[in-house]
């Protein structure tokens, strides 16, 4: 058995009625209005997720507009320091900042959560 998703109807809505074209007990004229407060439209669970693999971008992006989380992600400068060449990073979120001191040879970043001990870090 295939699950099925309940969506909201936005408006009210005509449908053909499913026992005739004209005049059966159920409709008058081979329509039948549901009212938009009471209804839902079930969707197979399959073209949901065949709706949002092939519109994951937008899907993605109203997402994240939605929830305020978009990320803006700025390379402040690059510096030398004793210990090699650094790139250093600030990422903001509605949530906050954090920077992150990336070192161009392979070694672990240096993450700071505020912008104080970043500035200590690079003395």
């Amino acid at each position: 058995m295939i699950e099925r998703i309940n969506f909201p109807i936005p408006y009210p809505t005509l449908v053909t009625c499913p026992f005739c074209i004209k005049g059966c007990v159920a409709c008058s004229d081979g329509a039948i209005e549901i009212d938009h407060k009471e209804a839902w439209a079930q969707i197979q669970r399959p073209h949901v997720i065949k709706f949002l693999a092939d519109n994951i971008e937008t899907v993605s992006r109203e997402l994240a507009n939605l929830f305020n989380c978009n990320p803006t992600i700025n390379t402040r400068n690059n510096i030398h320091k004793e210990d090699g060449k650094w790139t250093l990073l600030e990422m903001t979120t509605s949530e906050g900042s954090v920077w992150i001191a990336v070192p161009i040879e392979k070694r672990k970043p240096e993450y700071f959560y505020s912008e104080s001990e970043m500035n200590r870090w690079l003395v």
